[in-house]
């Protein structure tokens, strides 16, 4: 006896094996695409040293300045994180160079090693003479001359100034940028080697480099503080991350300092207030509003600036540069002023050229 097939039916069931069979070769093909790649196998054996990272690279110090250690990780591929020591001291108080040095060592005794250089330079150093961005001269015959011209003018800064100033920007972590780059997070002076750290615009308490935030002057060096420390918290809230009885978020310039030379501003941690003639030498005295290039500087406020500068008659006052007008003059250590770091470029390092 035959069984009659009906064939439609059976069509319908060829189809839809067919189909099940591509839709299992499609989904094999995707989840090959997708395999996740195999884990790095390590060898049986730990022969590799750990790794050594710096926070930062050398440092340049002013004699008398408050040094902290950036200090250094290290890791491992059998271990992970390993512990880091340190050996070598610095003395602040006395010039020349000093090596720290740094080691790490695995489980597997593998040692590894990195060093790095600190030198001490004079405090205050007066950095070269600055262009003051005057092109005109005074007294022709009386008031001032637009074009730099009469018997007086061989005599003035129009004359013989250095025609303008010479700034290159820097990345976060101090690389140079070229002059047209929109972001920046320093500028260097290829004059007088110093390094200027850049306001951003961010409103106050909202950004640890906001051009709002305020400090009140505190310094615990005795060599440089004209005999008083300053002040530790006198006005509260006027800087971004204060938080009360918690002494490291201070309004205060020595607290300001620290806590961006522990984030490594540009790759640093030598970060200090300048003193009042490196200030002076940012002055563009032909610029209309804030006294400064806003080329380079453009979230300078109209105001006072700290220096590091005590005043000799007055142990309670430093000295202060204020951009709106081109004036240094002397204010009360407990006043609210803007402030803008710097550090000295190491001679003959990577960020001096």
């Amino acid at each position: 006896m035959y069984r009659v097939v009906n064939k439609p039916l059976l069509k319908n069931i060829t189809a839809w094996i067919g189909f099940l069979w591509l839709a299992g070769l499609l989904s094999s093909c995707s989840l090959l695409e997708k395999a996740p790649e195999a884990p790095k196998t390590l060898p049986d054996k730990d022969t590799e040293a750990p790794k050594i990272q710096l926070n930062g690279g050398d440092l340049v110090i002013e004699r008398h300045q408050y040094f902290t250690d950036p200090g250094a990780t290290a890791t491992d591929d059998f271990d992970g994180q390993v512990a880091v020591k340190v050996s070598g001291k610095v003395k602040s108080h006395a010039l020349g160079s000093y090596t720290l040095t740094y080691t790490a060592t695995d489980q597997a005794g593998n040692r590894a090693e990195r060093q790095r250089q600190v030198k001490i330079v004079p405090y205050s150093t007066v950095p070269p003479l600055n262009d003051t961005g005057i092109a005109w001269a005074a007294n022709y015959p009386q008031g001032n001359e637009e074009k730099c011209r009469g018997e007086l003018a061989a005599m003035q800064d129009c004359a013989h100034g250095r025609d303008g100033f010479n700034f290159t920007k820097l990345d976060a972590e101090g690389r140079p940028l070229p002059r047209s780059a929109k972001r920046w997070s320093c500028v260097k002076d290829n004059h007088t080697g110093l390094i200027w750290e850049v306001k951003t615009r961010q409103s106050k308490r909202a950004g640890l480099h906001s051009r709002e935030d305020q400090y009140n002057l505190r310094n615990l060096i005795w060599a440089s503080n004209g005999g008083a420390t300053g002040y530790r918290n006198h006005d509260g809230h006027i800087c971004t991350g204060f938080i009360a009885r918690k002494q490291d978020t201070y309004c205060n310039t020595h607290a300001f300092v620290q806590r961006v030379n522990k984030k490594g501003l540009c790759g640093a941690h030598d970060w200090r207030l300048p003193n009042i003639q490196e200030l002076t030498s940012l002055l563009k005295l032909r610029e209309r509003g804030a006294k400064i290039d806003r080329r380079y500087f453009p979230n300078t406020r109209r105001g006072g600036y700290w220096s590091s500068t005590p005043v000799a008659f007055d142990k309670s006052m430093n000295w202060q540069l204020d951009f709106s007008n081109g004036r240094d003059t002397v204010t009360a250590r407990r006043d609210e002023l803007y402030v803008r770091l710097v550090r000295t470029a190491l001679p003959g390092g990577a960020d001096a050229n």
